[in-house]
């Protein structure tokens, strides 16, 4: 969970997965938590 978009891109585009061309695009969209925090 993180309050900045930023932040979310930052850890995607990180992701070993995607550095290496498995993942080949990601998206970043606002999820509502629903239980919990």
């Amino acid at each position: 969970k993180s309050e900045s978009e930023e932040t979310a891109k930052n850890f995607a585009e990180n992701d070993p997965y995607y550095k290496n061309g498995l993942i080949k695009e990601y998206s970043v969209r606002k999820w509502n938590v629903v239980i919990g925090n």
